[in-house]
């Protein structure tokens, strides 16, 4: 049993673009009345894309509903390590399956097979044997698997993605060391990213954003639990306007990152460069995960229930939960798909920026941007 839909983007060639959703409306109230045991356990198979992130987030809201002293500081470093491996897996198999124009090439099977298999090898080093997303679940970090995960990961993105040692890479944070990496088309990302630039595509889907910002978590709370028909969760705004989440709004600030966009905007090369730069520092993050500058995942407790936010992939994703005789009284999800696809968000603003002469080249710039921002779900594209 999995949530499905998808994102339609239909492009009115100079009348503008529209985006619907046939994702199920306000889904969560599927638990409304459920134990939290049982929203825990249903998280994961109703989610098939960023599962680990939704089973954390839900895990994370409820034990805050449960306990005034839910925080517990080795789970969730626990917790926060296997969100890494799976955001780190997201991000890799979008470069390996993706990053092309035109014809789909050949996947290498190594490093596929490597990736796939980093989440289950660090929910072991986090867990051993325990079940990560139960509840109160104990955490038995095993640092020296965590390390050996790290540098599986480490290995396959310096191989196969960057052509280069991580740290080499992230020591280039001008435009002239980034060109020169480039130059040499060592790597999946520096063969893609100079065919963009050979195109001349670095700036398509350029469009003004606004980065959603740290909300406090007491204000957040108060929206969802008004949100009673779903509006929210389905088309949010921050202070009237949508706003962006995800790897760029994460990475905006890396030298390399702000350069590109003081040049390009908001376009494909800044938006595929800031991919890389979480991707390159993912290593590091992990095997340093209690010295996180800020958490993947911030829980808190609030009247009768509690909410939970986790930075995946994608972005930030939120669950909160209400409880009445400890039953679900409400239940809300706010996915990163629903700022960043809003009818008026930046997916929208970048794609009707599109200036492709052709029907066939607007569509292909279309799903180059679509893929750039990275929906949770599949997508269609249709040119009128």
């Amino acid at each position: 049993m999995t949530i499905e839909g998808k994102i339609v983007v239909d492009i009115e060639r100079g009348a503008g673009v529209s985006i619907t959703s046939t994702r199920p409306r306000d889904v969560a109230r599927m638990f409304v009345g459920k134990t939290p045991d049982e929203v825990v356990s249903t998280v994961p198979l109703i989610f098939s894309v960023c599962g680990s992130a939704q089973a954390s987030t839900a895990a994370s809201a409820c034990e805050q509903a449960l306990a005034d002293d839910a925080e517990n500081s080795n789970r969730r470093q626990a917790r926060e390590l296997i969100v890494m491996a799976e955001n780190a897996r997201e991000h890799s198999l979008r470069i390996l399956m993706d990053w092309h124009i035109g014809n789909a090439r050949d996947i290498e099977p190594e490093p596929l097979r490597e990736i796939m298999g980093l989440k289950d090898r660090m929910q072991a080093a986090a867990f051993g044997q325990a079940a990560p997303f139960q509840m109160f679940a104990q955490a038995s970090i095993d640092r020296k698997a965590v390390a050996a995960v790290a540098g599986s990961l480490e290995a396959v993105l310096e191989r196969y993605v960057f052509g280069e040692k991580l740290d080499v890479w992230l020591t280039r944070a001008d435009i002239a060391a980034f060109e020169a990496w480039l130059a040499p088309g060592r790597g999946i990302a520096a063969r893609f990213l100079a065919g963009l630039c050979q195109r001349s595509w670095q700036s398509v889907g350029g469009a003004d954003t606004r980065f959603l910002p740290p909300i406090d978590s007491g204000a957040m709370w108060d929206i969802l639990q008004s949100d009673a028909g779903g509006n929210f969760t389905q088309q949010p705004t921050w202070r009237n306007r949508p706003c962006e989440t995800g790897a760029l709004a994460r990475c905006s600030s890396h030298p390399l990152v702000n350069a590109l966009t003081g040049i390009h905007g908001s376009g494909l090369l800044t938006r595929h460069v800031a991919r890389l730069v979480e991707l390159a520092e993912t290593p590091t993050a992990v095997r340093n995960v209690a010295a996180l500058e800020e958490p993947l995942i911030h829980a808190t407790r609030h009247e009768d229930g509690g909410l939970a936010e986790v930075e995946t992939a994608r972005g930030r994703l939120i669950h909160a939960i209400r409880l009445d005789g400890g039953r679900v009284l409400s239940y809300k999800i706010l996915a990163p798909t629903e700022w960043n696809f809003h009818p008026e968000g930046v997916a929208a603003k970048a794609l009707g920026n599109l200036q492709a002469d052709g029907d066939a080249e607007i569509r292909v710039q279309a799903e180059q941007v679509i893929r750039a921002i990275d929906p949770c779900v599949g997508f269609e594209v249709r040119v009128h």
